[in-house]
């Protein structure tokens, strides 16, 4: 239906898809700590440019998590993502592991985690994000705990596929790459996030943007530049975005 009533229909529509996605993804997040033996979950969406939105995070570590490893570039749950197999760090001070992303390492101790657990949310072809879980006691997952673990990634990416629709399929996803979120505080193609992680990668991404236009290179390799002067600098990647956002930094060539 055209004109006014139209649009709101398709709004109202819209919002109540919204609503599920996140509702489910939340509640298959929550029924993760009770059956698999860990402490907290992150559910994200992902790009194969790097670029995440959070759909949900069980607590404060897990959403941690998830933010350093936006912040760098790097991790377990974007190894999942880029590779479609589970990634299992059972004790992430072995120096084995350690050694894999130091800076994430480091970060994820400091967190309060011990233990991290990384799977792909992939249906087929479709490659729509990372399910991340942490527990705060070293140790493996055994065969139930792991084959539970790839059931619920399984549903929560067959919610997110189902439910906010086909455009998950499309390989070329640039327009999530530019704008993970809208003013309505909602993420790429209609799924809901947290209100702070909204405010948190919108703030990267406008930077990203400017930084794009004003070197004329590409989104991607604005996000990395602005990414090495944070590490660069000890700077939170959000601290450093604020600044180019507000023109109290320009970065050069």
């Amino acid at each position: 239906m055209d004109g006014p009533v139209g649009r709101a229909e398709e709004g109202a529509h819209h919002a109540s898809a919204s609503a599920r996605v996140w509702a489910s993804v939340r509640a298959l997040c929550a029924s993760t700590v009770h059956t698999v033996p860990v402490t907290g979950v992150a559910a994200a969406v992902m790009t194969d440019a790097g670029h995440a939105v959070r759909v949900h995070a069980t607590d404060e570590v897990a959403a941690r998590l998830d933010e350093v490893q936006f912040e760098l570039g790097e991790g377990p749950a974007r190894e999942a993502f880029g590779n479609g197999y589970p990634v299992l760090m059972a004790d992430i001070g072995d120096p084995a592991t350690a050694g894999r992303w130091p800076a994430f390492t480091h970060a994820a101790r400091e967190a309060g985690a011990a233990a991290v657990f990384a799977f792909p949310l992939h249906l087929g072809a479709i490659q729509v994000g990372a399910l991340l879980m942490y527990r705060t006691e070293p140790g493996e997952l055994d065969p139930a705990a792991f084959a539970e673990a790839l059931r619920i990634a399984d549903s929560i990416t067959y919610v997110l596929v189902n439910l906010v629709g086909p455009t998950l399929g499309e390989p070329d996803r640039s327009a999530m790459a530019a704008h993970d979120t809208d003013p309505d505080g909602e993420g790429p193609m209609g799924v809901l996030i947290e209100p702070d992680d909204t405010m948190y990668r919108a703030v990267v991404h406008q930077a990203a943007g400017m930084l794009s236009a004003q070197l004329g290179v590409s989104l991607d390799e604005a996000l990395a530049r602005l990414r090495a002067h944070a590490f660069a600098e000890g700077e939170s990647l959000t601290d450093v975005a604020r600044a180019v956002v507000t023109r109290t930094l320009r970065l050069g060539r």
